[in-house]
């Protein structure tokens, strides 16, 4: 989990043979994941983009699997980063057809994200730090004079998850 979490926040994804072994590696031992440990893999995975293959089912659903045993030790924090991943793991296409698998697999997961994603989306709201926005008529600004081309929305509603986006951009 420390492996993929830091490779994450370089912003390397790594190989696709790498990242398989490390998936295998963690679904076998995910019973002794501490809760930090299951919600930095799960958000490190929202930053590799190309995340599926074969062993990704088994860890998806041995992580969701321990986010019930220990959902009562999760921090705040913890449940920001499970919230990102469910955001992702929501809105990403390609997550909702693993490999060789039916669409609608992932049961666990997916109960994760129904009983569990309101709480880790309250944690995320909650956080001071996600709800800065007083700079956000500078920024805006800036974008306007430096891309005179481009339309800059702010305050967008996106209709798919009905998240305030910031600023627009297109």
């Amino acid at each position: 989990a420390n492996l993929m979490w830091a490779l994450a926040v370089m912003g390397i994804t790594p190989e696709a043979s790498l990242l398989e072994a490390l998936q295998r590696r963690a679904a076998s031992t995910a019973g002794e994941f501490k809760t930090q440990e299951v919600s930095n893999l799960l958000w490190a995975h929202a930053c590799f983009p190309a995340a599926l293959n074969p062993a990704s089912e088994a860890l998806m659903e041995s992580m969701a699997t321990q986010l019930f045993v220990k959902k009562d030790e999760l921090t705040n924090l913890d449940m920001e980063n499970l919230h990102q991943f469910l955001l992702f793991f929501s809105l990403d296409p390609a997550w909702q057809k693993l490999p060789g698998q039916l669409p609608g697999k992932l049961p666990e997961m997916r109960k994760v994200e129904q009983e569990l994603g309101g709480a880790f989306r309250t944690a995320f709201e909650l956080d001071p730090w996600h709800n800065v926005a007083a700079q956000q008529g500078d920024v805006a600004k800036q974008l306007r004079e430096s891309f005179p081309d481009f339309e800059i929305e702010e305050g967008f509603i996106d209709p798919a998850s009905g998240y305030n986006i910031d600023i627009r951009v297109w």
